[in-house]
């Protein structure tokens, strides 16, 4: 388990508590205080409307990262969908009840293929990120860019640029979070 979290769709915490959390976050840097957040990665993309690919499957959820390289890069002669008996569907678990949705229209009924594989992986990744906690993220961000003007955040950060001013974990060679933000460089 890498004790990362990111968002749960499924969840019963109302959407306000996100923005409130959104904006908490957004205060930080303005107040120089260095967050130990414990979130994946990708979170930060997503507030700078980056495009979500596999490998930031890989830091969240590395097993099922592993499955989709399998996936992709299988080249044997035996037939996909024999092989993985896959759908177009997800499957999760949430408070002991496990529920399974379609990725697209009948995605139950639609077997993962060599020739549709890409898709599957693609729509699987969307919905892990992004469609099965839209209500959440579009609060958090509501939140965060109650502080932060967005397009001017996209030109000046990069995702890990935005990751390294709220997190504690600057990369050997770089200076501390408070020596940045206090401006005693």
């Amino acid at each position: 388990d890498n004790r990362l979290y990111y968002f749960n769709g499924k969840s019963f915490e109302l959407t306000h508590y996100f923005e409130l959390i959104g904006t908490l976050m957004a205060l930080a840097p303005q107040n120089q205080v260095i967050l130990d957040i414990p979130i994946i990665s990708t979170c930060y993309k997503i507030l700078l409307d980056q495009k979500i690919d596999l490998e930031d499957l890989k830091e969240w959820q590395p097993d099922v990262y592993q499955s989709f390289k399998y996936i992709l890069n299988y080249k044997d002669e035996d037939t996909l969908e024999d092989i993985l008996l896959r759908t177009f569907t997800i499957d999760y678990e949430n408070f002991n009840e496990k529920i399974t949705e379609n990725l697209k229209k009948d995605g139950d009924k639609i077997y993962v293929t060599k020739k549709n594989r890409q898709e599957f992986v693609d729509l699987y990744i969307q919905h892990l990120f992004l469609i099965q906690c839209k209500e959440q993220i579009d609060s958090f961000k509501r939140g965060f860019y109650k502080l932060f003007d967005q397009p001017m955040l996209r030109l000046l950060y990069t995702p890990e640029e935005l990751e390294q001013l709220f997190n504690s974990s600057y990369p050997e060679g770089n200076f501390g979070g408070n020596q940045l933000l206090d401006g005693s460089i």
